[in-house]
């Protein structure tokens, strides 16, 4: 059973990589012309990300109200796989593809836009549509010496948008995000914040998660901003 999303695991463990590039910021803001510096720290950040979203995905994959979607995947890999081996052909791994293949079809997670704040100004970005970061995340882990110019700045915040968008999405975590008063009311999408619970009861909020239905809030870090409304 999947529990580290209820338990508030996986949103700790965000908020210490977000703290860790923050800190990086503070050295290197991000601005025009910025975008593609590259060096050890940002490797070891955007490494550390890849892999938080590599267990993000494992995790959501035992979750049981899913798990059987998965399975549905996996059994339709396996029968591919049966086939390209007839055939003489190297067969289907069951990774980052599949697993987003399936998180997509019950989050839309690739439509899904973040709200990086950029200062001066604020910049969307869909982590999950350009997905570079993950192909530099693998290049690298697999060939440090080649490919550390690509571990960039702007990599690694879509990275990092990337990990904060599954946290905001995630059923488990949006309740227990509710529980710890992270999630913030949003009226005609003005920022006003207060906290969730104290505007809609829990069982509510299930009721809504178990309909689809849009949630009237926002999450907001130092980072990043998603809006539940009109997605």
């Amino acid at each position: 059973m999947s529990e580290g999303f209820q338990s508030g695991i996986f949103w700790e463990a965000y908020h210490d990589l977000e703290k860790q590039l923050i800190q990086f910021l503070d050295y290197l803001p991000y601005e025009s012309g910025n975008e593609s510096a590259h060096s050890y720290r940002l490797l070891n950040i955007l490494s550390s990300v890849g892999g938080y979203i590599d267990s993000s995905f494992k995790e959501i994959r035992r979750y049981e109200k899913y798990s059987e979607r998965f399975d549905v995947k996996e059994a339709e890999i396996k029968a591919k796989n049966e086939e390209l081996l007839k055939e003489g052909k190297y067969p289907i791994l069951f990774g980052f593809g599949c697993y987003l293949e399936v998180i997509n079809d019950i989050y839309k997670i690739i439509d899904k836009k973040v709200i990086f704040k950029r200062l001066p100004g604020r910049e969307t970005i869909e982590p999950f549509r350009n997905r570079e970061w993950w192909e530099i995340y693998n290049s690298t882990k697999h060939d440090l010496g080649k490919n550390i110019n690509l571990a960039n700045l702007m990599n690694t915040v879509t990275a990092m948008g990337a990990a904060f968008l599954i946290n905001a999405v995630h059923e488990p975590s949006i309740l227990r995000l509710y529980d710890y008063d992270i999630l913030n009311s949003c009226i005609s999408r003005m920022r006003i914040h207060q906290s969730l619970s104290e505007s809609i009861p829990r069982n509510l909020l299930l009721e809504m998660l178990k309909r689809g239905q849009e949630i009237p809030a926002f999450l907001e870090t130092d980072l990043f901003i998603y809006f539940y409304e009109n997605e």
